[in-house]
C-alpha cells in the first residue's frame, strides 16, 4: 500500500501540471478565437477570402459553374468573354488588323497594297521601268534617248589600226597581232607560204647507222639504229646453217660416256650428269 500510495502522488502531480499547461492553452485558445471572430466575424473557416490564384491552386474544375464579368483583353494570355468572340470578325477568322487580304493598285509609279498593314509605303517603280512619258520621249527612229549610241558616221584604216566614228567619237583597235600587213606577207618564202624557218619539209637519209632527216632543224643529230637493227657486215658474219651468231644455243644430240650423260654438242664447259648414284650399271 506504501507503495501505491508513492505512485498516486507521483501521477497526482504529474496531472497538476498538465491541469496547469491545458489551463494556459485554453486561455491562449480564447484569445485565438476572439481575435479571429474580430477579424472574420464568425468562427467558419471554410468561408475564408480568397484571391482567384488561391481557388485555382485549390482546384480549377468549376463543376460547370459560369466564371462572368470579365473585363476586355490586353495582353495575349489573356481570358475573353463570350461577347468579345461573338464580336470577332468572322470573314476574317481572328482579330489581328495586321494580317489581312489585299490586292495591289498602281499610284503614279509607286505600286501599294489596297489593304496595307499601317506605316506601309509601296515600291516606286520608277527606276525600275520607264513610264508613259519617258516611252513617249524616246527618239522612235532609234529605240533609245541616248543620242552617244546612234549610227556610225565613219570608218577608217590608219596604219595598222581600224577608226570607227560615231555621235560619242572614234574608236581604234589595232589589228597588227591579228591579220598581217603587206610588208609581212611580201617577206614570206613563197615556197614555203611562211617565214619560220623551223618547220620545213624534209627527206630522210641514212648517214652510217643514223637515220637523219635531209633538211633538219639546227641541232637534230639524227637516230642511231646500230642497237636496233642489224648491218649487212653483222648479217654477213652470221652462221647461215644457224640463222643467228650465238654459239650458245646449237642443236645437239646425247652419248652415253661409261656412266656419264653428256651432250654430242655441248656448250663450253659442260661437264654432263654422272648416272652412277641414279642407276645400276650392267
Amino acid at each position: 500500500n506504501a507503495s501505491d500510495i508513492a505512485d498516486n502522488a507521483s501521477d497526482i502531480t504529474t496531472n497538476t501540471g498538465d491541469i496547469a499547461t491545458n489551463t494556459t492553452n485554453i486561455g491562449t485558445n480564447a484569445t485565438d478565437i476572439a481575435d479571429h471572430i474580430a477579424a472574420d466575424g464568425d468562427t467558419d473557416a471554410t468561408n475564408e477570402i480568397q484571391n482567384i490564384e488561391e481557388v485555382l491552386t485549390d482546384g480549377n474544375d468549376a463543376n460547370g459553374l459560369v466564371l462572368t464579368g470579365l473585363g476586355a483583353p490586353t495582353a495575349a494570355s489573356d481570358a475573353v468573354t463570350k461577347a468579345y468572340v461573338d464580336a470577332l470578325d468572322t470573314d476574317d477568322a481572328d482579330s489581328d488588323p495586321e494580317n489581312e487580304l489585299s490586292d495591289i493598285a498602281l499610284s503614279g509609279t509607286t505600286l501599294e497594297l489596297t489593304n496595307a498593314v499601317t506605316g506601309a509605303t509601296g515600291v516606286d517603280l520608277d527606276g525600275t521601268f520607264a513610264t508613259d512619258a519617258e516611252l513617249a520621249a524616246l527618239d522612235t527612229d532609234d529605240a533609245d534617248s541616248d543620242p552617244t549610241n546612234e549610227y556610225n558616221t565613219g570608218i577608217s584604216l590608219n596604219g595598222t589600226s581600224i577608226e570607227v566614228t560615231d555621235a560619242g567619237g572614234t574608236l581604234s583597235q589595232n589589228l597588227d597581232g591579228i591579220f598581217a600587213t603587206d610588208a609581212e606577207l611580201a617577206a614570206l618564202d613563197t615556197d614555203d607560204a611562211d617565214s619560220d624557218p623551223e618547220n620545213e619539209l624534209s627527206d630522210i637519209a641514212l648517214s652510217g647507222t643514223t637515220l637523219e632527216l635531209t633538211n633538219a632543224v639546227t641541232g637534230a643529230t639524227g637516230v642511231d639504229l646500230d642497237g636496233t637493227f642489224a648491218t649487212d657486215a653483222e648479217l654477213a658474219a652470221l652462221d647461215t646453217d644457224d640463222a643467228d651468231s650465238d654459239p650458245e644455243n646449237e642443236l645437239s644430240d646425247i652419248a652415253l660416256s661409261g656412266t656419264t650423260l653428256e651432250l654430242t654438242n655441248a656448250v663450253t664447259g659442260a661437264t654432263g650428269v654422272d648416272l652412277d648414284g641414279t642407276f645400276a650399271t650392267d
